[in-house]
């Protein structure tokens, strides 16, 4: 065993946030705590890690073993490359062989100095405890195990997707080498290919290297491609703990009373998890109305109780894009090429894509923090920017 929780509780002030949450973790596991936002998984961590430190009840680490922790969004120095930010981690390492260049050159003119001698054996066990000498081969083996070919290595941080970022910061927490991973929501701002594909990684991470795995999600769904046992939690408590297969059974089983005491229509816009044993229930209002569009047709009565879609509202445009390109240096690769789009007043728009696909780009132009290297942005009637090829 390495981890273990017995009753643990923590509260801010009269609000209970976790309740006699008692739980083990063993080695190798991975295990996949879900819930929705306010459920406890957050808090639980930064217990886990030594955030919290003010809890009831009672937990334990086995001697020895380490942790390391990926926040979500975890601070990264735009202004380095890939390459830089890693060896940004081991920084004291690099302070320390600094300094013994400079006490090497002292004791070769003072050999007999023991305070000289002293000062340059704890500067060793520094470099020593973190394996410094073989940290640019250490940089090179995790970089390429997390997906960065070497021709990447020198591309700027400022400029990486969602997907690469989040690769990015789990490449250099395994620089330390823990013995569990705990990640809190690391796939919350990836579309679905990243998040399956950052899963599969974490995955091989357990397989190759006996890591063990703590991963909040959402919804036990996500959490699926990565975890072979799951903690489902709500209202701070544990509602259920085994294989995601027990868990999603349990959840089913626990909410199939609320099911059946709803309305048709209305379960669709509950999104409750779990309809009917083998009917999944969509979870937001949207999914309601694709869920319905399945249907048959001969369901008259369930199609009358949803309310009709509003018309698109066509008011004045308010952001026009024409002909926009842009590319974040001078030599690199087009992000937006020749993008035109037009948004009115009174609509909402949703702009989807895979990682790198350009959404964000967008919306720093929108919000002028970036500038197009050719064509015209306009907002509210009014062209703001205009550009044109300077090369």
């Amino acid at each position: 065993m390495l981890i273990h929780l017995e009753k643990l509780g923590k509260s801010f002030g009269e609000k209970v946030v976790l309740h006699d949450v008692s739980a083990s973790v063993e080695k190798e596991d991975r295990i996949g705590i879900v819930g929705q936002n306010g459920a406890g998984k957050t808090t639980l961590l930064k217990i886990l890690t030594g955030v919290y430190t003010d809890y009831d009840g009672e937990f334990s680490v086995t001697h020895g073993v380490t942790l390391g922790y990926l926040e979500q969004n975890a601070k990264l120095d735009v202004t380095l490359d890939i390459y830089g930010e890693m060896r940004s981690s081991f920084a004291p390492v690099l302070d320390a062989m600094a300094q013994m260049q400079i006490l090497e050159k002292k004791m070769a003119a003072s050999p007999d100095d023991a305070a000289l001698l002293e000062k340059h054996d704890e500067l060793q066990n520094i470099i020593d405890a973190a394996d410094g000498y073989n940290m640019d081969v250490n940089i090179k083996k995790v970089l390429s195990g997390m997906g960065f070919a070497q021709d990447t290595w020198s591309k700027n941080v400022g400029v990486l997707s969602g997907g690469e970022l989040t690769r990015l910061r789990l490449a250099k927490l395994l620089l330390e080498k823990p013995d569990v991973l705990i990640l809190d929501e690391p796939t919350s701002q990836l579309d679905p290919i990243a998040a399956a594909g950052f899963l599969d990684t974490v995955r091989k991470i357990n397989n190759e290297l006996g890591v063990t795995v703590l991963l909040t999600e959402h919804r036990l769904e996500e959490a699926l491609p990565m975890a072979d046992r799951a903690i489902a939690m709500e209202g701070g408590r544990i509602l259920a703990d085994g294989t995601p297969a027990e868990v999603g059974r349990q959840l089913r089983q626990k909410r199939s009373g609320l099911f059946a005491a709803m309305p048709a229509a209305m379960r669709i816009y509950a999104g409750i998890d779990g309809v009917g044993p083998d009917v999944p229930c969509p979870v937001t209002v949207k999914e309601g109305r694709r869920f319905l569009s399945s249907l048959p047709l001969d369901q008259p009565a369930l199609a009358a109780s949803l309310p009709p879609a509003a018309p698109e509202p066509q008011g004045e445009p308010v952001i026009v894009f024409k002909e926009v390109w842009f590319k974040y240096e001078k030599k690199g690769e087009d992000i937006l090429k020749d993008l035109s789009l037009t948004v009115r007043a009174g609509t909402l728009h949703a702009i989807v894509g895979g990682n790198g696909a350009g959404k964000t780009t967008a919306l720093s132009l929108i919000s002028r923090l970036n500038r197009p290297y050719r064509g015209s942005v306009s907002l509210a009637g009014r062209r703001v920017e205009t550009y044109t090829d300077a090369e």
